[in-house]
């Protein structure tokens, strides 16, 4: 039940439940750490979209403030 309550997804626990199946860990520290790796990885990934999706408003702003993006050849500097 720890377990199921930390993964908090369906695509976290078929990780851990492909890994218990595939690797067979004889211990549990090995299945704390395969779940603490799937956690670092979850973290790793939502980070990387909220970061993904601040650039895309930022360049949203941009375009949209400075009429950037329309046309490559369009250099508001010039």
């Amino acid at each position: 039940m720890v377990m199921a309550g930390e993964l908090r997804g369906v695509a976290s626990m078929q990780r851990m439940t492909a890994y218990l199946h595939e690797a067979k860990p004889s211990s549990p520290e090995e299945i704390a750490d395969e779940m603490l790796a799937i956690l670092d990885q979850n973290r790793a990934w939502a980070e990387q979209r909220m970061s993904e999706e601040a650039n895309a408003r930022y360049y949203e702003l941009q375009r949209n403030r400075f009429g950037l993006g329309d046309d490559p050849d369009d250099d508001p500097a010039d």
